[in-house]
């Protein structure tokens, strides 16, 4: 993450675990204006500044307004359920920010051999649905963590 015009528009990690915790202090070096979510900051972010803290939970509506507009959204968790992505974007501008979901290579299935760009995803799996909907629709773009 390079300084770029896209540092105007904060950075909100939406689900900061392992992963997304990782990347935010990544961000703040990088000089972004970065926000860490999680269903339980008070518990799980106790090492982020306070003011940099956000309570988030997909299955409640009431903290969808917590996260700023605009912003870049960094996806880190599974994106399910599909409806209420949906309505989660639904209530957010549609210009509001660049969105990176963090995919799982499970979204390949398990007898598929060798992957490459070409190989096609399991869009039977909910979490494949949703993410195939950020991509499809809002201009995510999907990256698979292999681990």
């Amino acid at each position: 993450m390079s300084p770029t015009s896209l540092h105007h528009d904060p950075l909100v990690i939406l689900g900061t675990g392992y992963t997304g915790r990782r990347l935010y202090h990544q961000a703040c070096e990088a000089g972004w204006n970065v926000f860490a979510t999680s269903r339980m900051p008070d518990v799980h972010l106790s090492d982020i500044s306070p003011a940099h803290r956000i309570h988030f939970d997909l299955t409640q509506p009431e903290t969808w307004r917590s996260i700023p507009t605009p912003a870049h959204l960094i996806w880190c968790f599974p994106a399910t359920p599909l409806n209420v992505i949906q309505q989660f974007f639904a209530g957010r501008p549609r210009k509001s920010g660049r969105i990176l979901v963090m995919g799982s290579t499970s979204a390949y299935g398990t007898n598929c051999g060798a992957v490459t760009e070409q190989t096609p995803v399991n869009t039977d799996l909910p979490r494949v649905q949703g993410e195939e909907y950020l991509r499809t629709q809002l201009g995510a773009v999907v990256i698979r963590l292999a681990g």
